[in-house]
Parts: structure tokens; C-alpha cells; sequence
């Protein structure tokens, strides 16, 4: 053959191997801000909550899952 071509390859475990770290460090990152997120608001509602015997102050809680934060008490009489 007159011409050659050569494809070197060596690299692309390696980039695959970063981009895969990456996610687990975009991942971490995403939960970090929903749960900062999440004990801002739960903050916020604890100090405007009403005051009686202080049950619903105290049941107000947040919890982080998956891209996911979601904050609330499951007191029945909470929207009241």
C-alpha cells in the first residue's frame, strides 16, 4: 500500500473513564444544591409557621432523592 492510515484509540478509555467521573461529580453537585435548597426552605417555613404548642413548627422536614427535594409536614392540619 502506498498510504497508511493510522487511528490511535489509546485515549478513549481514558475519556470515557473521565466523562463517567464526571456524572458521579454533576450528581454530587445536584444533590448539594437541592438539599442546601431544601434546609433554606425548611428554614424559611419553620420561622413563619404559626406558633401554638409547637408541633407543626417541629414537624416541618425536608428530604433529597434522586433530582428531587421536597419539603412539608404531614400534619393534616398544616394548610390551615
Amino acid at each position: 500500500m502506498d498510504r497508511e492510515f493510522v487511528i490511535d484509540v489509546s485515549e478513549v478509555d481514558a475519556l470515557a473513564l473521565r466523562a463517567l467521573n464526571s456524572a458521579g461529580v454533576i450528581e454530587r453537585e445536584i444533590e448539594t444544591f437541592l438539599t442546601d435548597a431544601a434546609i433554606t426552605v425548611q428554614s424559611r417555613a419553620t420561622r413563619l409557621a404559626p406558633v401554638d404548642t409547637g408541633t407543626l413548627k417541629n414537624s416541618i422536614a425536608y428530604e433529597v432523592t434522586a433530582r428531587q427535594a421536597t419539603v412539608g409536614t404531614e400534619l393534616h392540619y398544616a394548610p390551615y
